[in-house]
């Protein structure tokens, strides 16, 4: 069966203003006295605010002030698929009388309407639609203007990139805030702008943080401007022992208002109310009390970003030393500590299995065993494959029906969680190792990984007894491209049948002040990198060397990562922006990966419907349910990675434990006010090297953010400047271990530490095949 789809365009779509002559409209909506007081605007105006400022400023336009407003029928759209509240509250401004503002159909408006070009993104595309229409209606207007102060049409749009597009197409644009602010008799509106999304509320101090925990939903009050503060270049030093929780505040306080002296303030507020508690058992460890006999103690969660809890307990002596977990009770009002009670133990800190168990707990992987319910949906062995020679991607959803227990454990997993010598499984070992894994009596080795870092185990201990960082093979690089090109195809064939219900993943292009860092670090080196597109960038990177500097284009890829937006899981129905900046691909899905990703699965199953393989279900055809699934996949995929990093990270502090203080050669790769950021090449570790340690004269420090560059006495600090330190394992605080690095070279008088005495010889181990 093929599909036609077929878009039809008029001539008799109105513009809806009364000072036009030319449209045969009966009635008319926008007024030709279409007068607000502006200083930027003295003349009579409509404006067209781009979807974004609907979405985000939606309080300003329902406000009596704001009249004679085109809303057009992109912008309608795609605020109806991202946010049913606020296009309910946009469709009741439509309906005021006097509020006059106008729907324009410009999608069918035969001048209005235009086609997504190749490699055009959906919300690149909306964008020039809502400029071509902003700039007919200038074009269309003109004609009946009697003075030069006639009427005219004013685009408001937040997006840098829009701005300056429909500024080089001759068109009146502002952004939101720089017009309403310009509101000469109602500055009031001002208190009713809506935060960009890229501007966050800074929280700091207990008092401003009211007894909120991380992860509460709460309501917040910004504070008068001059109690802002801004965030701080200086980097927080973690002495190893715990800390009294009054110091930790008066350090972060007195940091923020240094900066806040020296920066632009960010908006500032406090907690006014907690909507909902996201409270959760809690690892960590116990600080038994020095009152000899009390039951009454205070527990230090792992997660820094929690406060201590008071619990009552008379196992202390037994649980010190301990990882376990503690529940939050209550937290009263007169209280500095919320109330708990322990749940259970976990091990010994330090220990390998505990430290495992911990982390999965922390980061929110299901890790129990697969039950029994699930287990009974397994198929029945032995289960054969035919042999034959291709390249194939296994149907999982062929033993994975949907909604049965199997499914469900999946869907709720979302992953397969890979740490150090050990995976958690999203399926059962049956499906994930043997009949879905398609493997030809041979083992699969497929690594496709930056700069990451390979632990080699001994055998019988299973603890790290080396540690190198990975290496992209180019036969990798081959398999990924054709992995790749399955995906993008997959993904437009699941679009085409079901726009309202594929499930897609985009990665949204940075703000160009990511790149600020990348583009100083390059030019530091006079190199040029051109951030206006993924290629662009793409061929900056390939193209960046520096002579007798072979890792330059290494590290500089490294930081371009940084830049990077996170990759996400959408439903196409309930978005319309689809590009995936990374892969400078107009649609992208995840396909070829399903006994490790449930989002395959769903693919997998839209495909088999798609060419008639496989029978749909309401689920699947659900544009809401694959959005709220979209949502779980998102936030698995996200601890998954956390998890990840906490492993290698733990791993990492196993195999420094038994190596005393080595140094090794490495490059700065960020520069603070009181510190380097050095990277190891040959351990893939970042670690910081502090300038400004207690305990120690601080030298003279000068920092200089346009660089950025940092001077210590007279040595100037850069990006990519090759330096020699020391590292070494701080495990005084075994809840927290640390690695902690110190300045050999460049020699510093009264900084720098000699260097330590030859790397002593690990034992040999055996290794783990």
């Amino acid at each position: 069966m093929k599909i036609v789809r077929e878009h039809y365009l008029r001539d008799d779509i109105w513009c809806g203003s009364e000072a036009c002559s030319g449209c045969k409209q009966e009635s008319t909506v926008l007024q030709t006295d279409a007068c607000m007081e502006s200083s930027l605007c003295s003349y009579p105006h409509y404006l067209v605010p781009d979807t974004n400022v609907v979405l985000h400023q939606i309080d300003v336009l329902e406000d009596p002030v704001i009249r004679n407003v085109i809303i057009l029928q992109t912008v309608l759209q795609e605020v109806r698929h991202r946010s049913a509240p606020v296009y309910k509250r946009l469709k009741d401004v439509l309906h005021e009388k006097e509020k006059h503002f106008y729907t324009f159909t410009n999608e069918h408006h035969r001048e209005t309407f235009i086609d997504r070009e190749p490699g055009e993104s959906a919300n690149d595309r909306n964008d020039r639609a809502i400029r071509v229409a902003a700039k007919w209606y200038s074009q269309h207007l003109k004609t009946f203007e009697c003075d030069k102060d006639g009427l005219k049409v004013v685009l408001l749009t937040n997006d840098q990139g829009n701005k300056q597009k429909a500024e080089e197409s001759g068109l009146l644009v502002y952004k939101c805030e720089e017009y309403i602010k310009s509101l000469i008799a109602n500055p009031e509106l001002v208190d009713r702008l809506a935060l960009s999304n890229d501007d966050k509320v800074l929280l700091q101090g207990l008092q401003n943080l009211n007894r909120a925990v991380h992860q509460d939903v709460v309501a917040v009050q910004l504070l008068p401007r001059s109690q802002w503060v801004a965030p701080s270049s200086v980097v927080l030093q973690d002495e190893g022992a715990a800390k009294d929780d009054d110091v930790e505040e008066e350090e972060e306080e007195k940091a923020l208002r240094i900066s806040a002296a020296e920066a632009a303030r960010k908006p500032t507020g406090k907690v006014v109310g907690i909507i909902k508690r996201n409270w959760r058992p809690f690892c960590g460890m116990l600080n038994v009390s020095q009152i000899k006999e009390s039951t009454r103690h205070l527990f230090t969660p792992a997660d820094r970003r929690v406060p201590r809890i008071r619990i009552e307990t008379r196992q202390a002596s037994t649980l010190a030393g301990h990882r376990i977990m503690v529940a939050i009770d209550g937290w009263p009002k007169d209280s500095r500590y919320p109330n708990g009670h322990f749940v259970r133990s976990l091990g010994s800190a330090g220990e390998k299995d505990t430290e495992q168990e911990v982390l999965l707990l922390e980061h929110d992987v299901p890790h129990q065993a697969f039950s029994q319910a699930v287990l009974s949906f397994l198929p029945k062995m032995p289960w054969a494959i035919t042999p034959e020679v291709g390249v194939h991607i296994a149907d999982v959803s062929h033993f994975i029906r949907p909604s049965n227990a199997l499914d469900k454990e999946a869907a709720s997993r979302g992953t397969t969680v890979y740490l150090c010598g050990k995976r958690i499984d999203m399926v059962p070992e049956l499906l994930s190792s043997n009949l879905c894994s398609l493997r030809s009596n041979v083992e699969r080795a497929l690594t496709l990984s930056s700069l990451e870092v390979r632990f080699h185990m001994d055998s019988e201990t299973h603890d790290p007894i080396d540690l190198q960082t990975k290496e992209l093979m180019e036969t990798n690089s081959m398999v990924e491209e054709f992995m790749l090109l399955a995906n993008i195809s997959v993904a437009q064939k699941i679009y085409d049948e079901f726009s309202e219900c594929a499930l897609l993943r985009k990665h949204p292009a940075p703000p160009p002040s990511n790149y600020d860092i990348l583009l100083k670090a390059a030019k530091s080196k006079d190199v040029e990198i051109h951030t206006d597109s993924a290629k662009a960038l793409a061929d900056s990177l390939d193209g960046a060397k520096v002579d007798g500097f072979p890792y330059f284009n290494t590290l500089l890829r490294i930081l371009a990562t940084r830049c990077m937006m996170q990759a996400v899981y959408f439903c196409s129905g309930m978005d319309s922006d689809f590009h995936h900046y990374g892969l400078a691909s107009p649609i992208y899905t995840h396909f070829t990966s399903p006994i490790r990703r449930y989002a395959d699965i769903i693919v997998h199953r839209l495909l088999a419907v798609a060419i008639g393989a496989d029978s749909t279900y309401p689920d699947l055809m659900d544009k809401h349910k694959q959005s709220a699934l979209c949502n779980n996949l998102n936030y698995r995929h996200k601890m998954s990675q956390y998890a990840q990093r906490a492993s290698v990270a733990f791993h990492t502090q196993l195999f420094f434990k038994s190596r005393g203080i080595l140094n090794e050669e490495g490059y700065v790769l960020f520069v603070r006010k009181n510190a380097i950021i050095v990277l190891i090449p040959k351990f893939g570790l970042e670690g910081t090297v502090f300038f400004d340690t207690k305990g120690k004269t601080v030298p003279n420090l000068v920092f200089d953010k346009e660089g950025p560059t940092l001077s210590v006495e007279q040595h100037i600090f850069c990006i990519f400047d090759k330096v020699k330190v020391t590292i070494t394992l701080d495990d005084s605080n075994v809840q927290h271990q640390k690695i902690r690095m110190s300045l050999i070279e460049p020699v510093i008088t009264g900084v720098s530490v000699p260097a330590p005495d030859a790397e002593p010889q690990a034992k040999k181990l055996k290794l783990d095949n």
